[in-house]
């Protein structure tokens, strides 16, 4: 974490800005998310990006029908778990551009079995809907939190590697 400016060592690229939806919870708007290059969610136009959450958590019925097309079971009541082997792309579309993540990006390795990284939460109104873009967003995406602007900004996170 860098506070006051952002540490070049750990993106690459430019970033790519996308305005604040509401300053309260570091809000954007969403277009979509897509598994596999077909829309599963059109209706859910609002994203939080929120280093508190593990996953990407998304409305429960949408969440649901993503878990049953990837052939998931449900465990502990919000989690799923699937084959390792099970090969997808989902992809969050903002500001016109898609943030895609492999099954390797999603899944969190448990042996022969994955746990999908992603669980459903109802977020109610007016907050709500929303999907929260969680640790597994941020793995991927450098994110630059810009309060003094109002926007959030993206950039290609480098690989991380464990000094000693």
């Amino acid at each position: 974490m860098t506070l006051g400016g952002v540490n070049t060592d750990y993106f690459t690229g430019d970033f790519t800005y996308v305005p604040l939806k509401a300053k309260s919870y570091w809000e954007i708007g969403l277009e979509g998310v897509k598994l596999n290059g077909a829309t599963v969610d059109s209706t859910t136009l609002s994203a939080v990006v929120d280093s508190g959450t593990s996953l990407m958590a998304g409305p429960t019925e949408v969440v649901e029908a993503i878990a049953k097309k990837l052939g998931a079971t449900k465990i502990l009541g919000k989690e799923y778990i699937l084959g390792c082997g099970k090969t997808y792309e989902i992809a969050y579309s903002i500001a016109g551009q898609e943030y895609s993540f492999s099954n390797d990006e999603m899944n969190i390795a448990d042996g022969p079995l994955c746990i999908f990284g992603m669980m459903g939460i109802d977020i109610p109104a007016p907050r709500g809907p929303l999907w929260i873009l969680g640790d597994i967003f941020m793995r991927k995406y450098y994110t630059k939190f810009d309060i003094g602007q109002e926007r959030l900004g993206f950039a290609a996170a480098k690989k991380a590697s464990v000094v000693v």
